[in-house]
């Protein structure tokens, strides 16, 4: 639990809650939106047309990742997560609309696809934001957690709005936008609620203007890893491994011992 009162970790975490809310209810609901949008334009689908498009629907999700990722090499991973919930909001506002209007089933094949991609797109991202922001001490338990407590959510997300949606209709597909909302909200600089969660006060000595979770600096071996910024805290001893260089950029010692100050955010 001490990682709350990391605000790094608390927001990458409230992102990654709000993208468990809708991702996988979308994907449960795949077979029903696409029957109904079959049924909407006079269509009826085979048993293997339905299975086919449902698993074109979300296997556009691995090639999504992939993309996301190499944007994040470039772009960082703030930056992907923002983009898939904005695109999530978006795209699930023009789905509903479109069924609403009764749009061909092409379109609106075409719309639920894309709406899949912007969904996962930015999964793998949370991971890296939350971990950025926590001490390295703390990673693996922080993780652990968020992800218990992301699919959980996923879980009553699942069971509640998909039985709703499926007797109301379209319309409340909108029931799943609260989640990429709110994530979107908690990866801003300044949420409200962070307070409340870690005792952090916006503006405090600690609180920076850089949006960056983390740097990525090149290490010995060559290869790109992702540090931890620094921040103004006591000295406290940490290892790292062979290869990482410090926040200010300073190669760590062979043997990956070493002081420096406790990497938040």
């Amino acid at each position: 639990m001490a990682a709350w009162r990391h605000p790094g970790f608390v927001r990458g975490a409230l992102g990654y809650f709000g993208h468990m809310w809708e991702l996988y209810t979308l994907w449960a609901l795949v077979p029903l939106l696409l029957t109904t949008m079959a049924r909407l334009n006079g269509l009826s689908l085979s048993a293997t047309q339905l299975a086919l498009h449902s698993f074109m629907v979300i296997a556009v999700g691995g090639p999504g990742c992939v993309v996301g990722g190499w944007l994040s090499r470039t772009r960082g991973s703030l930056w992907v997560a923002r983009l898939g919930l904005a695109g999530s909001v978006i795209l699930t506002l023009l789905f509903v609309g479109a069924m609403q209007l009764e749009a061909g089933y092409g379109l609106l094949l075409g719309l639920l696809a894309l709406w899949s991609l912007m969904a996962v797109i930015d999964s793998p991202q949370f991971s890296a934001l939350a971990a950025g922001g926590t001490p390295v001490e703390l990673q693996a338990s922080a993780l652990a957690l968020m992800n218990a407590i992301g699919f959980s959510l996923s879980l009553v997300s699942i069971a509640l709005l998909t039985p709703l949606i499926a007797a109301q209709g379209s319309l409340l597909l909108l029931s799943i936008l609260p989640g990429p909302l709110l994530g979107l909200l908690a990866l801003t600089r300044r949420v409200v609620i962070l307070p409340l969660l870690t005792g952090h006060r916006p503006g405090s000595p600690n609180d920076d203007a850089t949006p960056a979770y983390y740097l990525h600096e090149r290490g010995l071996d060559g290869h790109d890893r992702a540090t931890q910024r620094l921040r103004h805290q006591p000295a406290t001893p940490v290892r790292q491994p062979a290869g990482w260089r410090d926040g200010g950029g300073r190669p760590w010692p062979a043997g990956g011992g070493g002081s420096a100050r406790r990497a938040t955010l």
